[in-house]
């Protein structure tokens, strides 16, 4: 009998043992030192049960956390924060957390989130929109990280480009919301020649230097696809700016692959 108990408490320390050894077990022993899943010692299920509280700091400081946890499995949640919620800074910590769950990828470099880029978009669509620059600009800048992935948000940014309170850095960034929406739309309509009237206009319409740069910048990023813009890029060859005609030799490059 003491023996079959002996052999019974030996299982049970192996089984236990193994389970220290399996990543997806609960008691994954690196999992104790990474907080892998973990913000504050606190677990992904407390932060995101934090959403639903009615202190706006705590809800913040739940968005945040799930940010930089990175769980892709909040993506809806925070999309929904994005677009309902009625404190402007949750709005904007939406966009940050989602910037954090779907960083920039560089070639060969697999996407953090586990959940398609598409799944945001929806709400990142209706936020270009949002009466706050800072979540206008959080959602642009996230709609330029996911390409033709975005591609249906290629009206709503034709739109943005041509709107007057787009025209701003938020005193924050050291470009516009209209400056990022041009990159936006060449990224997202990538491969075809969608956002080239919309960014020519920009070009011809730019109230500052750097709106026409960036202009000149997301026209060059669609190649070949901007040809019908470039008598007015030549033409920028002899502005009086220097980093304009920079710009316009650049773009000419990319879309016609020669040096001018």
């Amino acid at each position: 009998m003491k023996r079959q108990t002996a052999w019974i408490l030996v299982v049970a320390l192996v089984v236990v043992g193994f389970s220290f050894l399996i990543p997806a077990s609960p008691w994954y022993f690196p999992n104790f030192f990474s907080g892998a899943g973990k913000h504050q010692g606190q677990p992904t299920s407390y932060w995101i049960k934090t959403l639903d509280s009615d202190d706006v700091e705590a809800r913040r400081e739940a968005i945040f956390a799930l940010g930089c946890i990175g769980a892709p499995e909040v993506v809806p949640r925070l999309s929904k924060i994005l677009l309902e919620d009625g404190d402007a800074g949750s709005r904007r910590q939406a966009g940050l957390a989602l910037l954090k769950i779907f960083p920039v990828t560089h070639a060969g470099s697999a996407p953090r989130a586990a959940v398609p880029a598409h799944a945001a978009v929806p709400a990142l669509v209706k936020a270009l929109s949002d009466e706050d620059a800072i979540v206008r600009m959080n959602a642009a800048m996230l709609l330029a990280r996911f390409g033709s992935e975005a591609k249906e948000a290629i009206p709503a940014l034709v739109a943005g480009l041509g709107a007057k309170i787009n025209e701003t850095d938020a005193n924050i960034f050291h470009f516009t919301v209209t400056e990022m929406m041009a990159q936006a739309l060449a990224q997202a309509s990538a491969g075809t020649a969608d956002g080239v009237p919309a960014l020519t206009a920009l070009l011809q319409e730019g109230s500052s230097e750097s709106t026409i740069v960036a202009a000149l910048q997301a026209l060059g990023t669609l190649g070949k696809n901007a040809d019908p813009a470039v008598p007015l890029i030549r033409a920028l060859l002899k502005d009086n700016s220097r980093a304009v005609q920079t710009s316009a030799a650049e773009a000419l490059q990319l879309i016609q692959g020669m040096r001018q």
